[in-house]
């Protein structure tokens, strides 16, 4: 409903002009048309002409009270002002001012009009229409008759945006006529409406033409009367016109979330593919044909020897132009369209086959083809060269052949007969490629069972030149170079080379160009030696965390009553960035003063563990310190104490590695003799009451963890002999490897190998479950001294 009623002037002074009224605002249906073809009906006014006939069986012909220029009403000069009215006031603002000239002139003749508009409801994507019939009263002066609009052409009604009264020419001015008649403009306002020619009036009786007297217009009754007929009627045509907005045909509102045209378009593509799916499975003649424009599975094919009926690898087979080899089992694996296909097998020194195949919606079994050699079928077997484990997909390639072999280590290689031996190569990922002779013959003889050692280089110290070197060799002792030559000047005492767990980065510690020794870093990429750190300082190295490699430096050029006189450090070998993790302090007291230093250093998971204590000189009272056991990471964050102890009449801390993630701690105080016990533990700690003096005084083994951190190594003394044993990464779980009787643990390659040593100079490699025999790899130079903490890293023991 409209938001406001203007109401429109008629005198119903006299009982005539009363039902003339009656006679127009009777309530016919007329059709509302939309854009959409759907008729909405709702009432409106129709009267009868006054020439029809009035009786009682008669029904009158309906007439157009716009047409009729004796039922017409007649139009105020002041419509358009009336009919803006009729708009909601934000929209009508714009022309108030332009019209309320007009409407003041249009007052000077007339009293404002008192007939309420009434109001049409289109529903049209919830637009709101008011028709507004005007009628007026009749003046003094005669106007002619209007001429008779033409009739509304019959077929599809016009879609009607709004029903508003069209900017028609402006009525001419009206003419004096006769006190019975009433009069029209010439042109009235136009609307949009059909009529509904089976739409008859409800009221049967037309209503009689009378004259009209002179109205009166300062009548105060007669303004209440008039008032109160167009509100009762104007109540009842809106109730009308609601009750058939209910049952009219309205367009549906767009919903909010309507599916965007793509996608409607690709749900009826989806739709329409199951359809010709579910059609072409009705129909199996044609359903493969043409269902494998869309559908494809997965094809399975095997190949085998005819002969031995083992599996033919590297044989190429080919389906629609698709290529596949096969692998070391002998087995390719093919998407191709359903259907019938033709595929084709074909290798050197074997005959070429195809075979006809079918290709259902189900996968099916794969399809075997077998092979038939066209010369001399040599039998091959390759393993680890130190495991003595067969090598799964190692292959072996000979003139424009190759095979690759099977979870035996075997593989079978078609050779022509012209020679009795041929060169062949052999290779697999990870391991070092090798040439060999392989010789032609169908039996297994041992000339064709062949080694492969794992691709890698093991460096350590070497003295055998009379300097201390830098050496590598392959991981079967193969292969051996000089790296590092020794200049002469190294200290056979503090010369260390301690390697990374992945074998990626090594570091030296070593007097090279002068007496004082400084530390280098050796990239087995690319064998450079890089110096970077150096100076007057004595340098501790600790180990490895990753590839930060961390040590303690203090510096002889700074007194020990100076800040930083001792500093921990660590290297990025990857960035080649030096960091800072601690620095010592120290602090004068009159003639006296304190100093700090950095003790027992362990890496247990990538942190760096280690005890701070203070120390007094000429008298300086230590009341006010604390000494700390701590803990930092390599990159210098989350420096952290985790136990403050007393400096005041503390003796010493000491620390015992008791597995590779357990560190006990002792503190003695000298004031009173006693010993408290802490252990660090899961970046935790906690004093110890269970600790005792024979407990933390053991000798423990120096551990060292795989490169995955998942399992540790080390040696014991039992019976006077060495043994070796493996654990866990806490060492909670151990076995002593019996191949490994008189050896001692030195490192990991890798986690499928193990690093001994024997005699303290000779290096050996074996399986990391210590499998088979231990291989020689060479002699090497032992420092004089072992590292800490070297669990992470290899080379010092």
């Amino acid at each position: 409903m409209a938001s406001k009623k203007i109401p429109i002037g008629l005198n119903p002074a006299e009982a005539e002009v009363e039902q003339r009224v009656e006679a127009m605002m009777a309530p016919v249906k007329i059709k509302i048309v939309d854009h959409d073809d759907s008729p909405a009906s709702v009432p409106a006014t129709k009267l009868p002409s006054a020439n029809e006939a009035t009786t009682a069986d008669a029904s009158p012909a309906p007439i157009d009270i716009f047409s009729d220029p004796k039922t017409a009403p007649a139009v105020p000069t002041d419509l358009l002002a009336q009919l803006n009215a009729t708009v909601p006031d934000d929209q009508a603002a714009d022309t108030a001012p332009a019209e309320a000239a007009a409407v003041e002139e249009s007052k000077a003749v007339a009293e404002p009009p008192v007939k309420t508009a009434k109001k049409v409801v289109v529903s049209h994507e919830d637009d709101e229409v008011t028709v507004t019939p005007t009628v007026v009263p009749p003046v003094e002066t005669t106007a002619p008759a209007a001429p008779t609009p033409p009739p509304v052409p019959a077929g599809p009604p016009v879609r009607v945006p709004q029903l508003i009264a069209s900017t028609a020419p402006k009525p001419a001015p009206l003419v004096a006529a006769s006190s019975k008649e009433l009069t029209t403009p010439d042109a009235a306002p136009t609307f949009a409406i059909a009529k509904d020619d089976e739409t008859e009036a409800t009221d049967s009786q037309p209503a009689e033409v009378l004259p009209v007297p002179p109205l009166q217009l300062d009548d105060a009754k007669t303004d209440a009367a008039i008032a109160s007929i167009a509100a009762s009627e104007g109540d009842e045509l809106l109730a009308a016109q609601d009750a058939a907005n209910q049952q009219a045909d309205v367009v549906p509102k767009k919903a909010a979330n309507q599916p965007r045209p793509l996608v409607k378009r690709l749900a009826w593509l989806l739709i329409a593919a199951v359809l010709v799916l579910i059609a072409l499975a009705a129909i199996p003649a044609t359903r493969y044909k043409l269902a494998g424009l869309v559908v494809k599975q997965d094809l399975s094919l095997t190949i085998r020897d005819s002969k031995t009926n083992r599996p033919v690898s590297k044989a190429i087979v080919t389906i629609d132009g698709t290529m596949m080899m096969t692998d070391a089992t002998g087995v390719a694996h093919l998407n191709v369209p359903v259907g019938t296909h033709q595929v084709s097998v074909t290798k050197q020194y074997y005959a070429d086959e195809s075979v006809s195949t079918f290709v259902s919606f189900k996968k099916g079994a794969p399809l075997a083809v077998s092979l038939v050699a066209t010369g001399r079928q040599v039998p091959i077997k390759i393993t680890d060269k130190i495991t003595g484990k067969p090598l799964v997909g190692a292959e072996v390639s000979v003139l424009k052949t190759s095979a690759k072999t099977d979870k035996l280590g075997r593989a079978i290689i078609v050779l022509p007969t012209k020679t009795k031996t041929v060169a062949g190569t052999i290779s697999d990922a990870n391991f070092n490629t090798a040439q060999v002779t392989i010789e032609v013959t169908d039996s297994e003889v041992p000339a064709n069972d062949f080694t492969l050692t794992a691709a890698g280089k093991i460096y350590f110290l070497s003295n055998e030149q009379g300097t201390i070197d830098v050496v590598k060799t392959n991981l079967d002792g193969t292969g051996r170079q000089t790296v590092v030559k020794g200049t002469g000047k190294e200290d056979p005492n503090t010369t260390v080379l301690l390697t990374a767990r992945d074998w990626h980065f090594s570091v030296l510690k070593a007097q090279r160009d002068s007496s004082q020794a400084a530390m280098y870093l050796l990239d087995s990429t690319n064998d450079k030696l890089v110096e970077f750190d150096s100076g007057d300082a004595n340098f501790t190295p600790i180990g490895w965390s990753g590839h930060y490699f961390m040590y303690d430096a203090v510096r002889n050029t700074v007194a020990t009553s100076q800040n930083s006189h001792e500093l921990l450090k660590s290297y990025d070998a990857e960035r080649g960035q030096l960091n800072q993790l601690d620095a010592s302090q120290a602090n004068s007291e009159g003639s006296g003063y304190v100093y700090q230093g950095f003790y027992n250093f362990n890496i247990l998971d990538n942190l760096l563990v280690y005890n701070t204590q203070w120390y007094s000189s000429g008298g300086a009272s230590l009341a006010a310190k604390t000494d700390t056991i701590r803990g930092v990471l390599p990159t210098g964050q989350n420096k952290k104490d985790y136990q403050n102890i007393p400096a005041a009449g503390l003796g010493y801390i000491q620390a015992a590695l008791t597995t590779p993630q357990d560190i006990y701690f002792s503190a003695f105080n000298y004031v009173d003799s006693k010993t408290s016990y802490y252990e660090f533990q899961n970046q935790a700690m906690k004093p110890n009451n269970t600790v005792t003096a024979a407990s933390f005084n053991k000798l423990y083994p120096a551990y060292v963890l795989s490169p995955n951190g998942k399992q540790s190594l080390w040696s014991e003394q039992r019976d006077g002999k060495s043994v070796v044993l493996l654990g866990d990464a806490t060492a909670a779980t151990s076995k002593v490897v019996p191949s490994l009787a008189g050896y001692a643990a030195y490192g990991w390659y890798s986690d499928n190998y193990l690093l001994v040593t024997k005699k303290g100079s000779e290096l050996y490699i074996i399986a990391s479950d210590g499998s088979g025999v231990p291989t020689k790899l060479s002699n090497y130079y032992k420092p004089a001294q072992n590292i800490a903490g070297s669990g992470s890293g290899y080379g010092s023991l």
